[in-house]
């Protein structure tokens, strides 16, 4: 019996730390491509893409694994070809698909998943810098979509 218990306890340690944790993604990944037509439509009706409309901007993206639900699919997405972004910044939405909702709509380069799991959705660090400092804003899911928790942001200077 003490043999089956922690065989249990090492299956779920593995399990836990092969769901999201350390899943980082930024605005320049290789594997972001079109994303389906509900992420989309989310984005496109959302009033933060308005300016991106205007430039013409097109949409990708990348399912991002937030939730241990498997009836809910999140996309981590920005726009194509560096369309209306600064210096290493870009926009950033993450999108609950089964909503057909944005969740997030930031600006950074890179998104990083943490292991602390909030109402459904694991937590989030966006990061964004400039050549003499990186800031990282933390955010946690309310239910409805992610805050930012200021106690929790960082900035470092390089």
């Amino acid at each position: 019996m003490h043999y089956f218990k922690y065989s249990f306890l090492v299956l779920l340690a593995i399990c836990k730390n092969t769901f999201s944790e350390g899943v980082n993604l930024t605005i320049e990944d290789t594997a972001l491509s079109r994303i389906d037509r509900k992420a989309n439509a989310a984005i496109a009706n959302d009033p933060s893409f308005s300016p991106f409309k205007n430039m013409g901007c097109k949409l990708a993206g990348t399912k991002i694994p937030l939730t241990p639900s498997l009836t809910v699919t999140t996309y981590f997405v920005t726009t194509e070809n560096a369309c209306g972004w600064g210096a290493a910044l870009g926009p950033i939405w993450i999108v609950d698909e089964s909503r057909e909702k944005v969740i997030l709509n930031t600006g950074g380069y890179a998104v990083a998943v943490k292991h602390r799991l909030q109402n459904g959705f694991m937590d989030i660090d966006v990061s964004s810098g400039t050549a003499g400092e990186v800031n990282n804003v933390y955010y946690y899911f309310n239910g409805n979509k992610y805050m930012s928790d200021m106690r929790r942001a960082k900035r470092r200077t390089k």
